[in-house]
């Protein structure tokens, strides 16, 4: 895991002291995805010029700026250890490369990245940015594992491209030209003109916890009754037949019930904390539905390639509802005629959108890297479906309601 920070300015006059805090603020939001290292790349060179002078047919010059000769790419600074240490060291190299904290820039351009190391150890070295060459002309920062990293090596030493590469598994810059399949963002020339655009991005907070899994996991009763707000009749009916009163509707699958009993067979997909709730949930929707549940890991069955039939239900499960995996899996199914039906926590996202039927979690955005509210609501949402799927089976009325009066209990807390 690791924390990726962009900031793009264009004719937009920030001094460097503003873009510095800027990413380090950003930084320090992210640490708790890593925190052996972070790095930063910035412009030190306003390009915005250059730019202009390009667009009136005038010749291309960029003077010398913050005492900084005649260099032109981006400075990069790296640190083991915390954001803090970064921080320090950053403004110990702008005060010994006499930069002016108070110089405005009106394009600017810069990446930040703060690490978990899982392949090479914590150094500065290993850490991000990386340069594709001694003149930066690329930056790139990535999420994740490149696992492919040799064959892109091997291709750029084809290519004669001289690189900074670190050590196997955190991968090559390479990804700048050839692409990895990891996520990440790169950096370098000229900034292109572009509308400007005011957004505004949640800052979730930690509250009076000491950090956002701790406050995520005490969140759990309330991301729990939201899951089931407006879905579970908690109370049996007092008058007439309690039969006749759908204690569990789940809008996204009323139209498709029917298909889901009649159906050969349901399959659970997921990746990750998403599997691992499926397989919380497997018994469940096995003993109240009665057809036969099997669960696939997303990325072993698309290696496999395995059967589907055009009377088979296909669950799919994902936290952000864009997990890759589970979403090629999904176009899988589907163009092989399945029945596909989504649970995300994500509304309007590509497995939302893509499937037939499904429900949203209503758990509320989830920072900690665990997965906390996010896996117990995807037990339950899977537990509901399961119970609404068997709202005609007479004899599993009593343990039906059982559960439903069980999770009663739990909307109490709220």
């Amino acid at each position: 895991m690791c924390g990726i920070v962009g900031y793009y300015t264009y004719n937009v006059r920030r001094d460097l002291k503003f873009i510095l805090d800027g990413l380090f603020n950003g930084l320090r939001r992210l640490e708790y995805r890593g925190y052996d290292s972070a790095g930063i790349a910035i412009d030190v060179v306003d390009v915005f010029p250059s730019t202009q002078a390009k667009i009136a047919g005038k010749e291309e010059v960029i003077t010398e700026e913050n005492g900084v000769g005649d260099c032109q790419g981006p400075m990069i600074i790296k640190e083991v250890g915390k954001v803090d240490a970064l921080e320090r060291l950053a403004y110990d190299t702008v005060e010994r490369d006499q930069l002016d904290l108070k110089r405005e820039f009106r394009s600017q351009v810069c990446i930040a990245h703060t690490r978990w190391a899982t392949h090479g150890p914590p150094s500065a070295v290993n850490s991000h940015p990386i340069a594709s060459d001694p003149e930066g002309q690329f930056i790139v920062v990535h999420n994740g594992i490149i696992t492919n990293y040799n064959l892109i090596k091997d291709f750029l030493q084809q290519q004669q491209q001289q690189q900074q590469v670190p050590p196997p598994g955190r991968a090559s810059c390479g990804t700048a030209w050839e692409g990895s399949g990891a996520a990440g963002e790169a950096a370098g020339g000229a900034a292109a003109p572009v509308l400007q655009q005011q957004q505004h991005v949640p800052q979730p907070l930690a509250g009076g916890y000491d950090h956002f899994m701790q406050k995520e996991i005490h969140e759990q009763p309330e991301s729990l009754l939201q899951t089931m707000r407006g879905r579970v009749q908690f109370q049996r009916p007092a008058v007439g037949n309690p039969y006749l009163t759908q204690r569990v509707k789940l809008g996204g699958l009323v139209e498709h019930g029917a298909a889901v009993n009649r159906g050969r067979r349901v399959i659970l997909i997921a990746c990750g904390t998403s599997f691992h709730a499926c397989l919380a949930a497997r018994q469940t929707l096995e003993e109240f539905c009665e057809v036969p549940v099997s669960l696939e890991l997303a990325s072993d069955f698309l290696d496999r390639r395995g059967p589907i039939f055009r009377d088979d239900t296909c669950f799919f499960l994902s936290q952000s509802g864009e997990t890759a995996d589970t979403l090629r899996a999904l176009e899988y199914a589907k163009a092989h005629g399945a029945l596909c039906v989504g649970v995300t926590n994500t509304v309007g996202s590509a497995i939302s959108r893509m499937t037939h039927c499904g429900m949203h979690l209503n758990a509320g955005y989830e920072i900690g890297v665990a997965s906390t509210k996010a896996y117990t609501s995807q037990i339950l949402a899977v537990t509901m479906m399961a119970l609404q799927l068997a709202e005609d089976s007479i004899s599993k009325r009593e343990r039906r309601d059982a559960i439903i009066d069980e999770l009663g209990g739990w909307g109490a807390w709220g």
